[in-house]
C-alpha cells in the first residue's frame, strides 16, 4: 500500500495529527487509492508521487498545497475545458506540489480567503444565463479576491462574465461581475474557428493556440489589456485583433481546446502567480519535458494557417 512509503508516511502523519478519526479515514483511503466521496470526477486531492516529492527536495518545490475553486463545472463545460483542472494539477504534481479542486455550484458560498487560483469554462446562452445571475451573490466576495491577488482564468462565456456585462441579441442584458474592465454585446454571426495569438504576460511572449466559437463582442476598458494579438482568427471582436484581457491576475480568454494542454507557458504562468499567492514568494518552477505539448501546439499553427 501507498502507506508504507516513508514521505507518505510523513505526509499521512502530518495531515492526520489531532484530526477527527473520520478524516483520518478519508486520508487513509486516499492514499490507499481505495473510493473516495466524488471531491471532483477524475480530479482528486493529489498526494505527491515518489517522483514529486524528489522534485520538491532538489527542484523548488516545498509540498505547498495549491489551493483550486472550479465554478460551475456542470454548467460550464463545453469543449473539454475541464481538462484545463487536469492540466494544472498534473503540472503541481511533477514539481512536487500538491493540490486541491473545489467545485463550487449554484447557491453554493464563495470564500475569496481559501482559493489561490478559480476557474470558470465555457457554457451554452441557457447556462450561462444561471450561471449569471448566481454569480451576482458572489461578485463582492470575487471582487475582493482578485483585488488580494488571487489567480482567475475565465474562458469563453467567463470572459463575458468577469466583465461589467453582456447584452444580449434581444436587448437583454446580463450582468457582470466586474474583475475585468471590459463589455460585450451580442453580434449578428458568430465567430468560429482556430485561435492564434501572440500572447504577453509579465514582460514575456508566446504563442498561444486554441478555438473559438461566440457571438459575442468585446471591447476593453482602458484598465484591462489584451491577453494578446490575434494571429489568426477574430478574437475578441473580429475588428481590433485583441484576444483576451488581462488585469491583475485575472486572465479572460475566449480560447477553448482547452487552452492549456497546447500551451504550457501559459499553464506554468498560472501556477507560478497560485503558487506565489500562496507563499508570498516567485517560485523558480523547474523545467518540464513539454515536447508532446508543443508539438500539439505546433499542428494546432499549421492548421490555422499561420507561418512562423
Amino acid at each position: 500500500p501507498l502507506l508504507r512509503l516513508p514521505y507518505v508516511e510523513y505526509v499521512y502523519s502530518s495531515l492526520c495529527r489531532g484530526a477527527p478519526d473520520s478524516f483520518k479515514r478519508l486520508v487513509r483511503k486516499l492514499a490507499e487509492g481505495r473510493d473516495t466521496p466524488d471531491i471532483y470526477g477524475d480530479a482528486r486531492f493529489t498526494f505527491p508521487t515518489k517522483q514529486s516529492w524528489g522534485n520538491s527536495l532538489f527542484l523548488g518545490g516545498t509540498m505547498t498545497e495549491i489551493r483550486i475553486c472550479h465554478l460551475y463545472p456542470k454548467e460550464m463545460n463545453i469543449y473539454g475545458d475541464r481538462g484545463n483542472i487536469a492540466v494544472l494539477q498534473k503540472r503541481l504534481e511533477r514539481r512536487g506540489y500538491s493540490s486541491s479542486i473545489t467545485p463550487i455550484g449554484t447557491g453554493e458560498d464563495f470564500n475569496p480567503s481559501i482559493f489561490n487560483l478559480c476557474y470558470l469554462g465555457g457554457g451554452q446562452d441557457r447556462d450561462q444565463m444561471i450561471v449569471a445571475y448566481d454569480l451576482q451573490k458572489k461578485s463582492s466576495a470575487l471582487r475582493s479576491a482578485a483585488k488580494d491577488g488571487m489567480v482567475f482564468l475565465w474562458v469563453c462565456g467567463g470572459i463575458q462574465l468577469a466583465g461589467e456585462g453582456y447584452t444580449d441579441s434581444d436587448g437583454r442584458r446580463i450582468p457582470g461581475v466586474g474583475i475585468l474592465d471590459l463589455d460585450t454585446s451580442a453580434g449578428n454571426r458568430r465567430l468560429i474557428g482556430d485561435l492564434v495569438l501572440n500572447a504577453e504576460l509579465d514582460g514575456e511572449t508566446s504563442t498561444l493556440v486554441g478555438y473559438e466559437n461566440h457571438a459575442g463582442r468585446t471591447f476593453l476598458g482602458p484598465d484591462a489589456t489584451p491577453l494578446g494579438s490575434v494571429l489568426k482568427g477574430y478574437g475578441n471582436n473580429g475588428a481590433d485583433q485583441t484576444e483576451g484581457a488581462v488585469q491583475e491576475r485575472v486572465i479572460g480568454t475566449y480560447m477553448h481546446g482547452p487552452i492549456l494542454p497546447k500551451n504550457p507557458w501559459l499553464a506554468d504562468k498560472l501556477l507560478s502567480w497560485a503558487i506565489e499567492h500562496n507563499t508570498g514568494k516567485i517560485p523558480a518552477l523547474s523545467p518540464l519535458d513539454d515536447s508532446l505539448e508543443n508539438l500539439a501546439q505546433q499542428v494546432a499553427i499549421s492548421r490555422a494557417g499561420v507561418k512562423r
